[in-house]
């Protein structure tokens, strides 16, 4: 798995967006299914898209610009 997870779901636009930030961030990352971790859809249902740092569990959630992403990468994980 990667670093970083956008964890969204299909027909999201909002996700679509994310993607876009995350690209003109120039961050490497994997995409998950919110539909397809019962876990993730209790906690993300109605916050979607989300970027995830698997190393620590820390997240960030949208609306997120590139440099907020950006800023998140200089964070190390805990």
């Amino acid at each position: 798995m990667a670093e970083w997870v956008l964890i969204g779901t299909a027909g999201c636009h909002l996700c679509e967006l994310a993607r876009d930030e995350l690209q003109t961030a120039g961050l490497a990352f994997e995409e998950a299914e919110l539909l397809a971790h019962p876990e993730w859809e209790a906690q993300f249902a109605t916050r979607i898209p989300v970027l995830w740092r698997v190393a620590d569990g820390a997240w960030l959630g949208w609306p997120f610009s590139a440099a907020e992403v950006k800023a998140a990468l200089e964070k190390k994980p805990a």
